[in-house]
């Protein structure tokens, strides 16, 4: 019985409570710029996606990252009602500055191509536009602009095989 006392004792004197700080926030709009390969086929990609979100994110006191989770809905660039889950880390590079990693499930649209290759010598491409799910990792920054208001910067290089795609957004601390 006097060990158990003093295992407790020990163990009371050397448990610390751990302060984890929570904030939340709600994302909103959604512009976008395509760049895409001159000798393809245009397409008129959506640049304004009217997205809204909120994110959630928790930090051990004294530790310089994050953790959280998020959804984001928008209309994506094909026009397309989408829906994004997130596990988010973030590391805070300065006060303003924090560089992110979302690891993003997606349901959205999605653009295929398919090239027929005719005798003529004139191969025609066409593209279909069909909704689709998929994970994907995607990095970015935040920069913080004015009191809890955050501009988020995404870079995606391989978004369809002929484009890539730089994505902005804001978020607000509440």
């Amino acid at each position: 019985m006097k060990l158990l006392a003093l295992a407790l004792l020990v163990t009371s004197m050397t448990t610390q409570a751990v302060e984890v700080k929570k904030e939340n926030y709600v994302t909103f709009g959604g512009w976008s710029y395509h760049s895409e390969d001159t000798e393809k086929e245009k397409y008129p990609f959506n640049q304004n996606h009217n997205g809204i979100g909120y994110e959630r994110y928790w930090q051990e006191e004294g530790k310089d990252y994050s953790f959280g989770t998020g959804f984001w809905y928008m209309t994506d660039s094909y026009h397309m009602k989408a829906y994004h889950l997130a596990l988010n880390y973030r590391y805070h590079v300065t006060p303003r500055i924090t560089a992110n990693l979302a690891l993003t499930y997606m349901n959205r649209g999605e653009r295929t191509k398919k090239t027929l290759f005719t005798s003529t010598g004139r191969d025609l491409t066409e593209y279909k536009v069909s909704r689709t799910n998929m994970v994907a990792l995607v990095p970015y920054i935040s920069i913080n602009v004015v009191d809890d208001l955050n501009f988020d910067l995404m870079w995606m290089p391989n978004f369809d095989d002929e484009v890539s795609v730089t994505f902005a957004r804001l978020s607000y601390k509440f």
